[in-house]
């Protein structure tokens, strides 16, 4: 059980370095899409699409940190 908790921290505490990280990435390109494009409702599609892409690059990251972290390694 101790051992779920940890990797339930550490799944946290690398989400939250990973937004810190990823995110000015994002709004540098909506903010380039906002000059193309000029219906609203194409506006918030691309920004949903680039949420889902942030949502996956977030997820690819924390699951390497978890692959790659001591406990894994040592449970394998």
């Amino acid at each position: 059980m101790k051992v779920l908790w940890a990797v339930l921290v550490a799944t946290l505490l690398a989400g939250c370095r990973a937004e810190l990280e990823v995110e000015p990435e994002v709004q540098e390109q909506t903010k380039w899409q906002i000059g193309q494009t000029g219906q609203p409702w194409e506006l918030a599609l691309g920004r949903f699409w680039d949420y889902l892409h942030w949502v996956q690059t977030l997820s690819d990251q924390v699951q390497e940190e978890l692959l790659s972290s001591q406990v894994t390694q040592e449970l394998a």
